[in-house]
């Protein structure tokens, strides 16, 4: 083993030791020399989340076009139900799944007596 940690050997021989090595590969790695840390992200692409969203488009729009739409429309209470029954206790129907439509990122409404953002509109 190395003797210090600064060393390029020991980072190997840690890697090499890693028991999480094997997913290494379960993500889609457009650049081999890329380091990525960037904590405020959804993180590199997972190879079955890419094959899967695949599958979903094909399937479900592709070939189902809108009679898909009966099974997307009831996953919001579907996964509410679930979540709010093992999270919170919740009984069925008490609990939806949403997104909000200008908003990537996980955020509550404010309350109706305050005031939003400039220039937002409700």
């Amino acid at each position: 083993m190395a003797n210090s940690p600064l060393d390029r050997s020991f980072a190997q021989e840690c890697d090499a030791a890693d028991p999480l090595a094997g997913f290494y590969d379960r993500f889609v790695r457009d650049d081999p020399s890329l380091i990525y840390l960037d904590g405020n992200s959804l993180g590199m692409l997972p190879l079955a989340t890419a094959e899967r969203i695949s599958e979903v488009v094909r399937g479900g729009w592709g070939r189902g076009l809108i009679r898909s739409w009966g099974h997307w429309m009831a996953l919001p209470r579907q996964v509410g139900d679930l979540l709010g029954h093992h999270l919170l206790g919740a009984a069925p129907g008490q609990v939806l799944s949403a997104t909000a439509p200008r908003s990537t990122s996980t955020s509550w409404p404010a309350p109706p007596s305050a005031p939003g953002p400039a220039g937002a509109s409700s």
